[in-house]
């Protein structure tokens, strides 16, 4: 039957399947590329993971099950793929999907009979809800299916009642997010600076400059600055996780788990700093007398205020050549809420913090 008289779902499955080559190839093609240049751009290839929802899923699972030389069929004839680096490997460790499937994968299977599921398949995380309307939850089941019994490493989170990539979902209490990140810190052997806070903990709140009345923020080039306004930071406020040993405080970004810092030169108060090497730094709270729910934060480290800035509070310091001459740039207000993501929120519990 020509393919225009076919019903319009099974035209769209054609159409879908015709897409899978290209894709599959292309994909093959770009971590091929990593490997062939990762000298020069200073790749470790052992550290390479793949991830997708839905037909990202299926192409993730394509590059870690898939053996090298599949979608290489006409590269004699194809003159994009005999430039693409055919001899080099294209290993991933570790795979995960989210909602897709292993459809592609048994393909490749029954089409040549050659077995790539194996006892060293790259460690597979499958997430997938059980009310999935676009790609059964079956599908997950047989991903489980084709690790057990070749002896592969794997792991099945059921989305109990969720349809087609929920990401608002949580596994054991867990984001998608977080599970990946786990998945991928335990298959690659990582670690992890950081640590995990909970969102909804009664010590987590904002800290604003009592001069601007900014929030301190983190920059979003590598978490290296703590600023209340500044260009690489987006429109939301961070929060942080106060924590009180005694008289000392520690305060943790939520956004990465990371203490805030102070850098050699005791310049800039920051989460990654490769001056910092990750050590945390304590503060010493002494109130405001003058001010409700206002302190100075005085570093157990140096013994030096942490101020903000004259030059439209960029930087959050302790010794810095351009200090405005007001004692109130020292001065900082703690606001403890859970709803720190959302600036203009009325819902605020203010208390003391410290």
């Amino acid at each position: 039957m020509p393919e225009d008289e076919l019903p319009e779902e099974f035209r769209f499955l054609i159409q879908q399947w015709l897409a899978c080559y290209p894709a599959s190839r292309d994909a093959k093609a770009a971590l091929r590329w990593i490997y062939a240049n990762s000298e020069k751009y200073n790749f470790d290839t052992s550290k390479i993971a793949t991830l997708g929802s839905s037909a990202g899923g299926f192409l993730a699972n394509i590059l870690a099950n898939s053996l090298e030389e599949d979608f290489t069929w006409n590269s004699k004839d194809d003159p994009h793929s005999s430039t693409t680096n055919l001899r080099h490997p294209q290993h991933v460790s570790p795979c995960i999907d989210f909602c897709g499937a292993p459809d592609g994968v048994e393909a490749l299977e029954n089409w040549d009979g050659k077995k790539r599921f194996t006892q060293d398949s790259p460690p597979m995380l499958v997430i997938h809800g059980t009310k999935d309307e676009t790609v059964p939850y079956a599908r997950a089941e047989a991903f489980a299916h084709h690790y057990k019994n070749a002896g592969g490493k794997y792991k099945l989170c059921t989305l109990d009642g969720f349809d087609h990539c929920p990401w608002e979902a949580r596994f054991e209490g867990l984001s998608i997010k977080e599970l990946s990140f786990d998945w991928i810190v335990e298959c690659q052997g990582l670690k992890v600076l950081g640590q995990r806070i909970d969102r909804g903990s009664d010590h987590i709140g904002r800290i604003f400059c009592f001069h601007s009345n900014e929030a301190m923020h983190i920059d979003g080039i590598g978490d290296k600055l703590a600023s209340t306004r500044y260009r690489g930071v987006e429109d939301e406020y961070t929060g942080f996780l106060v924590k009180k040993e005694g008289k000392y405080h520690s305060f943790f970004n939520v956004g990465n788990g990371l203490p805030l810092a102070v850098d050699g030169d005791d310049k800039i108060l920051s989460t990654r700093n490769a001056d910092a090497k990750g050590e945390e730094i304590q503060f010493v709270a002494t109130p405001v007398d003058s001010v409700k729910d206002t302190y100075r934060l005085r570093s157990v480290k140096t013994g030096l205020l942490v101020h903000c800035d004259c030059l439209g509070d960029n930087l959050i310091s302790t010794r810095f050549d351009k200090l405005a001459d007001n004692d109130k740039c020292a001065w900082w207000r703690l606001e403890l809420t859970k709803d720190f993501a959302t600036p203009q929120s009325t819902n605020k519990r203010r208390c003391l913090v410290l």
